[in-house]
């Protein structure tokens, strides 16, 4: 069968928040495509040239489209190398470009995206990592839940749903109206984090469920903008999450720009997450490494991130970003076999797609399929 490219064409769209997006679509001669879809949020790789999503949008429908016309969709290694050395694209034109080649190519082969992306031995599916609750005036950004005690991936889901109802209920009852929160997760009334994590420990007990055993929390930290905010706020996430660990049942910490006293102390509180250096290093004294889709200019580069963590032995999430419609994170995380995936909230509808994805590959896997709380038991 004939994968090499026939056209390609891009669009400006809107994302998951309603901000400038892209898409880009590759076609095959016999009119199977791939699509990938991206935030035009800033340019991780730093590249020259277009910047707005429309002008990406142009220069792949023009010059893009005839340079790699008749290359084959399955070379998806020179395609990004190719991609990357442009600089009249902006990385997420680059991305959106790459992801719609891998989703060409997986179409025309008959294969489902996850398995064209990891093969035979991609049969892992993810714990999912919710976002629950906004926690503003407060040194963290959010905390997630994750269902760690379910025995598959449809309870776990299941858990999660049961207890985004209680925590409806509870803000309602609270006489708290059910806003959305700059990071997803609805907004309770004024309060602590120590206050905003009992509120959670007793919505899961509302919910039915027993907090730390079948549902666990995950805190996310607040990231500082500035490298002044950096040194100022160093000394006091690990205090507070080392006091945080003693209290609730927190299974992991997130840190979504390195605060090195919190992973010096990493064995006083709960295992850290970060994410991978301008390098694409991961980072150092971190336990897991959270890879984002939309922080890396191509497929490629994403492979590259994950391989760089598993040398180290490190646990893998997988965040989905902000591209509306897009369901890849969900094919990346079970092709990649991660632990854990962050697909947002359940009060937006970006989480319900990408949980929808992996219910539908946890049926494709069937019998194959392992949920990642039994992977660790292996």
């Amino acid at each position: 069968m004939d994968v090499s490219i026939d056209e390609i064409r891009a669009r400006e769209i809107l994302d998951a928040r309603g901000l400038p997006g892209l898409e880009a679509e590759v076609f095959l001669a016999d009119g199977t495509y791939g699509a990938g879809r991206v935030s035009a949020g800033p340019d991780p790789a730093g590249s020259s040239g277009a910047r707005s999503a429309a002008d990406a949008a142009a220069f792949i429908n023009g010059d893009l489209n005839d340079m790699l016309c008749g290359v084959s969709t399955t070379d998806q290694a020179g395609i990004d190398d190719e991609l990357e050395t442009l600089e009249e694209l902006p990385a997420y034109g680059a991305l959106a470009v790459s992801r719609a080649c891998a989703g060409a190519a997986a179409a025309g082969l008959c294969l489902p995206l996850w398995k064209y992306l990891g093969g035979a031995g991609a049969r892992i599916l993810p714990l999912p990592r919710i976002t629950a609750l906004d926690t503003p005036g407060t040194d963290f950004a959010s905390v997630l839940i994750q269902p760690s005690g379910a025995a598959g991936l449809t309870e776990g889901i299941a858990i999660a749903a049961t207890f985004f109802d209680a925590l409806r209920d509870s803000l309602l009852q609270a006489g708290q109206p059910l806003l959305t929160g700059e990071y997803g997760g609805c907004v309770p009334g004024p309060g602590s984090i120590e206050d905003r994590l009992a509120f959670l420990c007793g919505v899961i007990e509302k919910a039915g469920f027993v907090p730390g055993e079948d549902i666990e929390t995950v805190l996310c930290l607040r990231p500082a903008a500035e490298p002044e905010d950096r040194r100022r706020f160093a000394g006091r996430p690990a205090e507070t999450a080392a006091a945080l660990a003693d209290s609730f049942p927190i299974a992991w910490i997130e840190d979504p720009w390195g605060c090195p006293s919190l992973w010096e102390d990493a064995e006083d509180t709960a295992p850290v997450c970060g994410v991978p250096g301008p390098d694409g290093e991961p980072p150092e004294g971190a336990a897991g490494v959270i890879i984002s889709p939309g922080s890396v200019s191509t497929v490629s580069g994403i492979f590259n991130a994950v391989n760089r963590a598993r040398a180290r032995g490190l646990k893998l999430v997988i965040d989905s970003g902000c591209a509306a419609g897009e369901t890849f994170a969900a094919d990346l995380a079970v092709a990649v076999n991660a632990e854990a995936v962050r697909p947002g909230s359940l009060t937006g509808p970006q989480g319900g797609l990408i949980l929808n994805q992996l219910l539908r590959i946890e049926e494709e896997l069937g019998s194959a399929g392992i949920f990642s709380t039994e992977a660790e038991q292996i």
